[in-house]
């Protein structure tokens, strides 16, 4: 069946399970003859889905972990097999709800998760597992949608000759769907109030000839790509898997196994000095003259702790610091907000983290120590601000490298975690800091 099949049949079978919540709850309650509890996930159709996506699997109890902030209860059939999985966080009644059934090797799933301060649910997710004769994962396929567009996956599981995972084939699809009057009432009332805000502040025209567009662009854009998943092999031990594009470009290391005989330490010590050479790295590859002609005030270092795969640098020229304070009744870090799509003085780079760093966080997030990370790049920032930028980059006095966590409220404190403390004096001596 070619993809465009496989998506459609999937997508109606999707609109077909929307209406059927009721009836699904109650079959899973008639059926249901025990219950067991997990922290963290402890159930998912994907093969080998907890090294590849970095989690560890939840530890299933037979009492409900009730001082916990968010927990999964899953219900077994009398064959053994979970037919109901619930997501609890905080509120008396399930985040998500998913319901499995079981057929010829097949195995289906219907996700529906509830709308915030209405308490309805929706169908969000439909997902298929097929076995092979011998119950190893074939494929699995899902329909991720709502109001506006659809996600399609597919994944095809490749195995040796001694039947392990060798390769993952995927692909994903977006295709727009039309929204319901409710939503498409609800998306209109935010532009409206957005282009009433625009008016206010004086940039309706700006608003209607960049920002409209760029929104709309966001919600219905598709997103189409293919991947695969390389697992390697050390005779019988399994020495990393990678994931990388069709033709072998942007090869990224998801999963390592434990490295023998190797300390927090040595891998704390090996990130940030691996994710200080990319940075500069990724600098010499802007031609020189950009470097050289335009001086720049600050280098952000852009992350995502928590869950983001690729770095982001900006750097910001000395000019549109000073424009900023011209008009700005706080001339500090806190208030430059920075318009780096709409103007072309920035320069922004995209990258992969190296592979030592990588490797750091994949171990931290295991554990869920997004602060660790979060300090491991505001110390390789730290070395970046006692680098010599002669030759290399054309610089400001009160120059500064930092990290910046899209989580982080004030960037007052990544400043501060990033830049040494002379450095610092100089900045509070020209409030930019506090």
């Amino acid at each position: 069946m070619s993809p465009d099949a496989l998506f459609a049949e999937l997508e109606a079978r999707f609109d077909a399970l929307k209406v059927t919540l009721n009836l699904l709850d109650a079959e899973a309650e008639a059926n249901i003859v025990r219950w067991r509890y997990s922290v963290e996930s402890a159930f998912e159709l994907q093969a080998d889905f907890y090294r590849r996506f970095n989690e560890t699997p939840g530890t299933l109890l037979d009492d409900e972990p009730s001082e916990a902030y968010t927990f999964y209860a899953y219900g077994y059939d009398a064959q053994e097999r979970i037919i109901y999985a619930a997501l609890f966080q905080s509120e008396a009644e399930p985040r998500l709800c998913s319901f499995y059934s079981y057929g010829e090797n097949v195995i289906e799933v219907a996700e529906f998760g509830i709308e915030l301060y209405v308490g309805r649910y929706h169908l969000g997710k439909f997902g298929r597992l097929r076995l092979g004769m011998d119950e190893r994962p074939q494929d699995y396929a899902a329909c991720v949608a709502g109001n506006g567009r659809a996600n399609f996956l597919f994944e095809g599981y490749h195995y040796d000759e001694r039947g392990r995972l060798a390769r993952i084939a995927l692909i994903n699809q977006a295709r727009p769907r039309p929204l319901s009057a409710e939503a498409q009432s609800r998306w209109d009332h935010a532009m409206d109030q957005q282009r009433q805000l625009a008016k206010m502040l004086g940039t309706e025209e700006q608003w209607s000839a960049q920002f409209e567009p760029m929104v709309s662009q966001a919600m219905f854009q598709p997103t189409n790509y293919r991947t695969e998943t390389i697992y390697q092999y050390d005779g019988d031990r399994l020495k990393s898997i990678i994931t990388e594009d069709p033709d072998r470009s942007n090869p990224r290391v998801i999963y390592e196994p434990p490295r023998e005989g190797e300390t927090d330490e040595q891998v704390s010590k090996a990130a940030r000095a691996s994710l200080r050479v990319e940075v500069l790295h990724q600098i010499m590859q802007i031609d020189v003259e950009t470097r050289q002609e335009t001086r720049w005030c600050n280098l952000e270092v852009y992350f995502d702790a928590v869950a983001g795969d690729s770095m982001l640098l900006t750097l910001v020229p000395e000019v549109v610091q000073q424009e900023w304070a011209r008009v700005t009744l706080e001339r500090s870090y806190r208030s430059f907000i920075w318009e780096t799509d709409a103007d072309k003085r920035f320069i922004q780079v995209s990258f992969s983290p190296p592979r030592e760093y990588e490797h750091f966080v994949q171990r931290a997030r295991l554990d869920d120590k997004w602060d660790e990370i979060r300090m491991m790049v505001y110390a390789a920032a730290h070395d970046l601000n006692l680098e010599n930028w002669d030759g290399l980059l054309n610089v400001t006095d009160d120059f500064i490298v930092f990290g910046n966590d899209y989580l982080t409220e004030d960037p007052h404190d990544e400043i501060r975690a990033s830049v040494p403390e002379d450095k610092l004096r100089m900045l509070r001596a020209k409030g930019l800091i506090e």
